[in-house]
């Protein structure tokens, strides 16, 4: 396992995670009025980090990070000595269970601080996931004034069949 990254770090990869947000969400809209658009969301999200982080740390797209592992993050920020800092999942819709075991534990395997969205474009919000070591914190990411909000934190101990599903669309009554 490489060495955890520090808080003050983190909190910095989520500033200019959230600031490369904002700036693909303003100078791309076009990405969300079509579907299956994830590969080219990744490339301007990356190219965003890149310009936000002024070429400190190597960006990279769709590498695999733990050997024989079928969970490759779409977005990989790594040190100029190639040990990753910040790992980013992208989805179109919620993460599945399954995506979520994997980010855990490619944070687990890396200590890289590692984060995905969900995109839901029917939504006035993008769904953060943060995973930590014992925790995973769920995020709205507003579109209109990014600002993000904690929707909860759940432990790892709590099974998912326990959780709250938000159904994936909900219909609106015509009055």
């Amino acid at each position: 396992m490489s060495g955890r990254i520090n808080r003050k770090l983190e909190i910095s990869l989520f500033d200019s995670f959230r600031t490369a947000i904002q700036s693909t969400y303003e100078n791309y809209s076009y990405l969300f009025e079509v579907k299956k658009a994830k590969v080219a969301f990744s490339h301007r999200l990356a190219s965003e980090l890149d310009k936000i982080t002024s070429n400190r740390y190597l960006i990279d797209i769709n590498l695999p990070l733990i050997k024989n592992s079928s969970s490759i993050p779409e977005i990989i920020i790594r040190e100029k000595d190639l040990s990753p800092i910040m790992a980013i999942f992208i989805e179109e819709d919620y993460l599945s269970t399954q995506k979520k075991n994997e980010a855990s534990k490619l944070h687990e395997e890396t200590g890289a601080f590692t984060i995905a969205i969900s995109l839901l474009r029917e939504r006035e919000y993008s769904l953060v996931y943060r995973f930590a070591a014992s925790f995973t914190d769920y995020l709205h990411l507003s579109k209109h004034d990014y600002s993000e909000s904690l929707l909860k934190r759940m432990e790892d101990s709590t099974p998912d069949d326990q959780l709250l599903l938000i159904p994936n669309k909900r219909r609106k009554k015509n009055n």
